[in-house]
């Protein structure tokens, strides 16, 4: 066999044990770890090569720079009404919740993580907001702890507090955009803030909206 014949073989038996190790790698990560993934596509979002620590008290993830552009890469993605996720351990089913954008004044009655990322950090609600929340609280799953434990990235500490956002009802309401506060009223704008206009009818429309639960 010439040189260049010997090469080429080589080349290629790189790229097909490479591409065998991508397979293995990806299907460990499924089947061994911890994952949350989009329901309709099962799609792995973020797995625990993404996280730095899991706060057990305040359900908090502190995610790495690749975590967090991730999150910042999916929020584009994530409609006013939510996307549906699935969080797994091993390949089996913890619970499931809603990724939630924090432009959204509809309300969820589920678990929630909004795709706002703050100091590398999401973090996993009841609720958007919290007095919606309906049903049994799932984040304090035992197989979680053991989990986050058994790979020494399990912390309990209370670090941060969301600011919530108050959903669309009728008449005046708050709708907090990079926490600055703007009062307005359905369907309603004044003279001065001619540039809410599209937001204030896109609020109109969305009053008789129904409240989105898992």
């Amino acid at each position: 066999m010439s040189r260049p014949r010997t090469y080429i073989a080589l080349v290629a038996i790189c790229v097909a044990l490479a591409s065998w190790w991508l397979m293995f790698y990806s299907q460990f990560q499924m089947n061994e770890g911890f994952g949350i993934y989009l329901l309709d596509y099962d799609e792995l979002v973020i797995s625990d090569g993404d996280i730095i620590f899991y706060n057990g008290s305040s359900h908090e993830i502190k995610l790495t720079e690749t975590g967090s552009q991730k999150i910042e890469k999916l929020s584009v993605r994530v409609p006013l009404n939510g996307t549906h996720f699935v969080m797994k351990i091993k390949g089996e089913n913890i619970y499931d919740g809603w990724f939630w954008s924090p432009i959204s004044s509809l309300p969820c009655s589920g678990i929630v993580i909004e795709t706002l990322v703050r100091n590398n950090t999401i973090r996993i609600e009841t609720g958007y907001p919290s007095s919606y929340f309906q049903g049994e609280d799932p984040r304090s799953d035992p197989k979680i702890f053991e989990h986050f434990q058994s790979i020494g990235k399990l912390v309990e500490q209370t670090t941060w507090k969301r600011e919530t956002a108050t959903p669309i009802g009728l008449g005046d309401f708050s709708l907090k955009v990079s926490s600055l506060p703007l009062h307005i009223h359905c369907g309603q704008v004044s003279r001065g803030n001619r540039g809410l206009r599209g937001l204030a009818f896109r609020s109109s429309l969305l009053c008789s909206s129904s409240p989105i639960g898992v």
